[in-house]
């Protein structure tokens, strides 16, 4: 069973068809949110801002989930202290939902962060 989200704001992907993925919340589906690219933006340069030590770390986090679309459970599960190597690219393995493994490429200015 899909339902069908109306365009109110000019966004066609709210038009997609998405499964039912349980009860719905308050008797309604919710629409499903994301950033724009300004907004990805502001968002990064606000943790870069942060004037405490821990900002390189928490801006790395923050690229990780904007970039591969990481849950705060999978990157908060994710062993940091051991990302890999894969063509020339360093990666980090996450524990997806439902258990699954994934193997995530990591942008440069992310790995040297």
């Amino acid at each position: 069973m899909a339902h069908t989200h109306h365009a109110a704001s000019g966004r066609p992907a709210l038009t997609l068809r998405l499964p039912v993925l349980g009860l719905p919340v308050a008797g309604r589906l919710e629409a499903v949110g994301w950033l724009e690219a300004d907004e990805a933006a502001r968002f990064l340069a606000a943790a870069a801002a942060d004037p405490r030590p821990p900002r390189l770390r928490t801006g790395a986090l923050l690229g990780v989930m904007l970039t591969e679309g990481v849950r705060v459970a999978e990157i908060c599960g994710a062993d940091i202290a051991d990302p890999g190597h894969d063509r020339g690219w360093r990666t980090l393995t996450v524990t997806r939902k439902g258990g699954k493994r994934q193997v995530l490429p990591l942008a440069p200015p992310i790995v040297h962060a």
